[in-house]
């Protein structure tokens, strides 16, 4: 699918009901896609957001950064309930427990807010700069590139492993929320995609690459078994599953 070309789009992921969720370059709305890409609802933020980064939602609220703060945006009536400000950030995470993990450039210390929007001593204590994080269910994976290596920990902070990853030159994460998926966390699996368009599901066994043949990949989702591909053109593309790729 092709979004207007008017609506440039800094990032997208899984809203709670696992349609997609758009974030507007502009910073001044949203656009919520049905799975199969055939419907289109726009959302107006309250406040316009400069430099948008990424998005991120439960059913309760939409979670926005740019580099500078964290936005969350209660959904039911489409006001702001926090504004959290940081000098600077990297990257941010939920639970499904509603909480929020956050890092920032150059430190090795995990902000934690809790789901009443408190913050919190962090569980992590990490002997590495994490340059990336995610969750799914209650794992949180941090990435490592110096190592080039997922480490893995649940929620309360206890290391479970550490994942190797192809030597790659740069690595970003999917923006999935394990909120979105809910009791179907199954259904999703943690996928990376690299500078130079590969795609990767980490698996039970280790990491699988996933033939695209599509460039310019801006971000990617994995569900239900196929991925989503957003463009630096800002097309939405679905690829089959790696069990339906020949």
């Amino acid at each position: 699918m092709m979004t207007n070309e008017k609506e440039e789009v800094a990032n997208f992921t899984l809203d709670y009901d696992q349609s997609l969720l758009l974030l507007a370059a502009s910073g001044e709305y949203l656009i919520r896609l049905s799975p199969t890409l055939t419907s289109k609802e726009t959302l107006y933020l309250p406040k316009r957001i400069f430099r948008p980064k990424k998005v991120l939602a439960n059913f309760r609220s939409i979670f926005i950064t740019n580099h500078e703060a964290l936005f969350i945006l209660e959904r039911k009536r489409m006001v702001w309930q926090e504004i959290f400000p940081f000098n600077s950030i990297l990257d941010f995470c939920l639970s499904p427990q509603g909480e929020i993990f956050l890092i920032r450039p150059g430190e090795r210390n995990v902000v934690k807010i809790d789901q009443f929007f408190r913050v919190r001593t962090s569980p992590f204590h990490l002997n590495f700069y994490p340059q990336g994080l995610t969750s799914l269910g209650e794992e949180v994976y941090f990435l490592n590139e110096q190592k080039k290596e997922l480490a893995v920990y649940d929620r309360n902070g206890l290391f479970l492993k550490n994942i190797p990853l192809p030597d790659k030159k740069s690595y970003l994460f999917s923006p999935q929320s394990a909120a979105a998926l809910g009791s179907k966390a199954t259904e999703g699996r943690v996928s990376l995609f690299s500078e130079d368009d590969e795609l990767f599901l980490i698996e039970e066994d280790g990491v699988k690459i996933i033939p695209s043949k599509i460039t310019g990949v801006k971000s990617c989702l994995f569900l239900n078994d196929s991925f989503y591909l957003l463009t630096k053109e800002d097309s939405i593309l679905k690829i089959p599953a790696p069990s339906k790729v020949d």
